[in-house]
Formats: structure tokens, C-alpha cells, sequence
């Protein structure tokens, strides 16, 4: 299973909580951006490819399902009744700070692979 990581570094001082606020959000934002490169693979692995973002927004909504299974919190995602990608969603981050150097956010967005 491969890991889905980003990381930001910032020399804005630990004071600075609005910054801190604005880099945990550019780090969600990278993950659901990363996440949904790798569901996209997913389908093209699948033999599904798409001319324009709204016929694969469209696609997804007639034939992509997931289940979710919060005990080990996973996910399987299904095309057209077919699996085709497990995301293992336990999501770990990792906030260090240093007077010196600023601070540093890393997240691990748990782990997929492709079925």
C-alpha cells in the first residue's frame, strides 16, 4: 500500500497562528487534490478515460460508489459495481516546531492501492 504524504515548512514565528491556519489548509487542500489524482489513475487503470473534467464528473456520479468501513477506517471504491481502489484513511500529521526555523506541518492521508 502506498502512502499519500504532504509537507510544509514555514519561518513565520510560532505566534503566527493565522499563518499556521492557512498552511493546514493549503495542506488539505494538496491531499484532496493528491486523492483525487489517484482515483482518477484508479479509473484509467480500469480502461476509463475522459475527454473534459465535466464528463468525468458526470461518469462518477452514474458509476462510482464507495464503501466505508470506519472500524478499519477504510474505503473501497467501486466502478460500475467493480472495485478498483482501497483508501486506507487514517490520516496522521505531524507538527514540528523551532524558534529558530519556523514551523513544519507534515500529513500522511493514510494509504491506497489499486485492485
Amino acid at each position: 500500500m502506498e502512502n499519500n504524504t504532504v509537507e510544509r515548512e514555514s519561518n513565520i514565528p510560532e505566534s503566527n497562528f493565522s499563518c499556521m491556519y492557512e498552511m493546514t489548509m493549503q495542506l488539505a487542500r494538496e491531499l484532496n487534490k493528491k486523492f483525487e489524482e489517484i482515483f482518477i489513475e484508479g479509473l484509467y487503470k480500469k480502461g476509463y478515460q475522459f475527454n473534459n473534467d465535466s464528463d468525468r464528473i458526470e461518469f462518477i456520479k452514474i458509476h462510482c460508489r464507495c464503501e466505508d468501513n470506519p472500524l478499519k477506517k477504510e474505503r473501497v471504491y467501486y466502478v460500475c459495481d467493480l472495485p478498483f481502489l482501497l483508501h486506507s484513511y487514517g490520516i496522521e500529521t505531524k507538527t514540528n516546531f523551532d524558534l529558530s526555523s519556523g514551523f513544519k506541518i507534515e500529513a500522511v492521508n493514510g494509504g491506497y492501492m489499486y485492485l
